[in-house]
Formats: C-alpha cells, structure tokens, sequence
C-alpha cells in the first residue's frame, strides 16, 4: 500500500484553515511537487509553498485538532445483475459517487477543510 499525497487545491486550502505541519514534501506557488525548503515546523520562508502531506496526516490532523473525522464508506451499486464497489464520504453533497477510495476521501478532506471557519 503506497501513501497518496493530497492535491495542490486541498493543500492550500490546508495552509489557509491553519495546516502548519512540517513536511519533506511540498507544492510551489506554481503547483509542483518540490522538497520543502521549511526547516521547522510553522516556519516562514522566502518562497510561498504549500506542505504536502499525505491523506492520511492530513486526516489525522483534522480529527485530533478540528475533531472533523473523515472517512469513507463502500456504496454497492447493482447495475447489468453485476454489483460494483464505489466510495462515497460522509461529506459527499451532489451525489456522485468515486470509483477510487482515494479520490473520495481526496473529496471528504476537501470538504471538511471548507467547514473550518
């Protein structure tokens, strides 16, 4: 099993809701994925740039510090008498389902980052 990182929108809308934890990865201001020049966590630097963490620090991060828990759940569709495995998150709202859990749970940090005020 291989870690996804988030996706640059997610992770500056990260940064803006006060995100601030160290990571070796980061986006530029342009979106690429570059090593962070931060040398401390909550460290300003020079150059703008977003951390890039994986899902599953930045879902941790929401549930211990905003108490937002982030998952997603299987959702059976019976389609042709075949069934097929879609992910749907608790913060789904246009009804859409994702083929890929990563993609769905990409969509529920997304969405409970856009609770914090």
């Amino acid at each position: 099993m291989e870690e996804q990182l988030i996706n640059f929108e997610t992770a500056k809308l990260a940064k803006e809701k006060g995100f601030k934890v160290y990571t070796i990865i980061a986006y530029t201001e342009e979106g690429e994925v570059t090593f962070s020049q931060m040398q401390y966590e909550g460290q300003t630097n020079i150059k703008k740039e977003y951390s890039a963490p994986t899902q599953a620090l930045l879902q941790k991060w929401l549930r211990d510090v905003h108490r937002i828990d982030v998952y997603c759940e299987p959702a059976f569709i019976n389609k042709y008498e075949r069934f097929s495995r879609k992910w749907k998150t608790n913060f789904h709202k246009n009804g859409i389902l994702n083929t890929k859990y990563e993609q769905a749970l990409e969509n529920g940090l997304f969405e409970a980052l856009k609770l914090i005020k």
